[in-house]
């Protein structure tokens, strides 16, 4: 990221539009003009009824969507691999929560949603007597990864939930009918988050919600609380920058993700012949996903983006598990992934020089497994704390989320008690040089 790829698209000198809501430059917590006209062009672009610019990213998307879908203290069932943002929306708004955890493969990332444990749990609630308002979840996720929307919402809807889409690295689906996935604010979802920075050509921290004809939330409602959520003081550079990128995906973006579809199965035919890594092909897959997976053992993903950065001066999005994730755009050409292949073989044939590697750990173990939630997460913060060592914390109960970021999906969550495999995991990663949220110089809090 971001999608534009540091190439230019004739950008003005931002200090020039550096403004602030002054006479004809409309407003974007009340848009009746150019601002409005960029709510519709990106809901024609995406063919659907309501969209609405953002400047503080998919997070105010997800706040906006929770808040807007779930009366306070009312019940949510959250896909456990969804961005922490997400967290933060259940906890602002006193929600208890249940959470559905995509099974894990060997590499380590986690793949589709079943649709029949989103059955499970909401036939369970709802005998109970405590139905769920909503469930949310993240399709595709950082990996690429796609559920099946459609019979997911079929399912929600059949509960009377509403089911709400964290589609933020799927800003690219369904502009093109000929390439890539149909947006899942077409395939039943009630309302969606795209992160238009991620995947297509826009500044860090723009993205839509975009809102179907037929959707369970009250698009007035939407507006209300997109107010309460994005910055009082937008940045005009950034919106000036979607009404650019939205001009060129109106001009050029169906041509380019034709191309980049043709240049990334070319890219899939170049690196077949690998030995040592692997380019992952799951079923369902958005292929503009580049994941490179070790058949190596003890040959991490932090190895594989820390070579291609230091030897071969390429920036991959992540690293975690046996994996490393390459994330494309249709501002990258075909000499592009040439050159990533390129450095791919010359990474497999020297794999057995690297000494820098250790026993091979990931087993999926802790992520097929959620930790026990001893209360609920906003419960938990309004409780005393105190500070831990790590490797004291087994049995004591989480006082806030750690994650690693990215992705920025949470391991252990406000309310649930930690345990040995849950620590072992972290210090494993921490151990590795992947970046760990919650834990600072080896402490962590608990409730005291």
């Amino acid at each position: 990221m971001p999608g534009h790829k540091r190439k230019t698209l004739g950008f003005v000198d931002p200090y020039k539009i550096d403004i602030t809501e002054i006479g004809g430059f409309d407003n974007l917590a009340h848009p009746v003009d150019v601002i409005k006209n960029i709510n519709d062009r990106i809901a024609n672009l995406y063919g659907v009824k309501n969209a609405r610019l953002l400047v503080n990213g998919s997070t105010s998307g997800n706040l906006t969507m929770i808040r807007s879908a779930c009366p306070r203290g009312s019940r949510l069932l959250v896909a456990r691999n969804c961005h922490k943002s997400v967290i933060h929306g259940a906890v602002l708004n006193a929600l208890s929560t249940d959470f559905i955890m995509p099974k894990v493969n060997k590499y380590g990332y986690q793949c589709q949603i079943d649709p029949e444990i989103v059955y499970k749990h909401m036939n369970e609630a709802y005998k109970c007597g405590q139905k769920y308002s909503a469930f949310i979840m993240t399709s595709p996720t950082y990996e690429g990864i796609c559920s099946d929307i459609g019979k997911i919402a079929r399912i929600c809807h059949k509960f009377g939930a509403s089911l709400l889409v964290d589609c933020a690295h799927g800003a690219h689906f369904g502009i093109s009918s000929k390439v890539f996935k149909e947006n899942p604010a077409l395939l039943g979802a009630d309302c969606v988050t795209v992160s238009l920075h991620k995947t297509l050509p826009f500044f860090t921290q723009t993205a839509a919600l975009l809102v179907p004809d037929g959707s369970r939330l009250d698009i007035n409602e939407i507006e209300e609380n997109i107010r309460i959520f994005q910055s009082s003081s937008p940045s005009y550079i950034l919106m000036a920058g979607a009404d650019k990128g939205l001009s060129y995906m109106e001009r050029k973006g169906e041509k380019g993700l034709i191309e980049l579809d043709k240049n990334l199965k070319q890219f899939r035919l170049w690196t077949l012949d690998l030995k040592n890594l692997k380019i992952a092909t799951e079923p369902n897959m958005d292929l503009s996903k580049i994941v490179i997976c070790s058949r190596k053992p003890g040959f991490h993903g932090n190895n594989i983006l820390n070579i291609l950065r230091e030897k071969y001066h390429l920036e991959l999005e992540m690293a975690a598990g046996d994996y490393a994730l390459a994330m494309t755009s249709l501002m990258d050409t075909k000499e592009d992934l040439k050159r990533l292949s390129q450095a791919l073989h010359s990474l497999d044939n020297d794999i057995d020089k690297y000494d820098d590697v250790r026993e091979e750990f990931f087993s999926g173990k802790f992520l097929n497994e959620m930790p026990v939630k001893v209360m609920e997460m906003y419960e938990a913060l309004e409780c005393e704390k105190e500070m831990v060592h790590l490797d004291e914390a087994n049995g004591r109960v989480s006082a806030g989320e750690i994650c690693l970021y990215p992705p920025g999906i949470p391991d252990i969550l406000a309310g649930e008690r930690f345990n040995i495999e849950t620590i072992d995991f972290l210090k494993e990663n921490i151990s590795r040089g992947l970046e760990v949220e919650g834990v600072s110089e080896g402490m962590v809090r608990v409730i005291k």
